[in-house]
């Protein structure tokens, strides 16, 4: 049984909500846990003015703070009703 509002939120997607999901898709992933990691800003040029410090810092991923999470977490999901829809009955 799907979770209350999903189903809702199923028929509410159209064009423009399907191409805000692959945006996202693109940038952020959800965990297991439901948190929502994302690649740190600020390192794709202009290395040279930046401290080693901050270069190093800003290497791999980093958890979103709650309430971003939420924001993002919703639109990740939609593209699991994306895939299931496009899937059609089984």
């Amino acid at each position: 049984m799907a979770a209350p509002g999903r189903a809702s939120l199923a028929g509410k997607l159209n064009a423009q909500a399907e191409d805000q999901v692959r945006r996202k898709k693109k940038r952020f992933k959800v965990t297991a846990t439901g948190k929502v990691m994302a690649a740190h800003a600020g390192k794709r040029h202009g290395m040279i003015k930046r401290t080693k410090k901050q270069i190093r810092q800003l290497r791999g991923t980093r958890v979103l703070f709650k309430d971003r999470r939420r924001q993002h977490r919703e639109i990740l999901l939609a593209e699991r009703l994306i895939a299931t829809r496009d899937q059609g009955p089984t």
